[in-house]
């Protein structure tokens, strides 16, 4: 089972790398990215790169004046927040999720590696 699940990954990672090579186009934004992109979202600049983030004044039931930032884990986005949005907002006066430069909807910088370390 495990060298079929390595097997069949390692074929799904080897046909985007070649449509990524070939310069395939990306897949247009489903219904629901397009909505989180463009419903209480924004882009402010740093060194001269648009950076995404969404900006919304909550009701804050819970926490009546307190802010969250919610930050993605790599390789994600903001997105990731999708599922919990609702809650959070209900609960915090004020939440903010951002894309991080070369992931989701913020600019994909040319030149720079992208790593992670442990």
């Amino acid at each position: 089972m495990d060298r079929c699940f390595a097997g069949a990954f390692l074929v799904a990672i080897m046909m985007v790398a070649f449509a990524i090579y070939i310069g395939w186009p990306c897949p247009s934004l489903s219904s629901n990215l397009l909505q989180w992109k463009n419903k209480d979202s924004s882009f402010f600049s740093i060194k001269k790169r648009k950076m995404f983030y969404k900006d919304v004044n909550g009701k804050g039931e819970v926490f009546s004046t307190a802010t969250v930032l919610l930050l993605h884990g790599f390789p994600t986005t903001s997105y990731d927040w999708v599922k919990m949005w609702p809650i959070l907002t209900q609960s915090f006066s004020r939440v903010i999720a951002v894309d991080f430069l070369g992931f989701g909807f913020s600019d994909k910088t040319v030149g720079i590696m992208y790593f992670c370390s442990v």
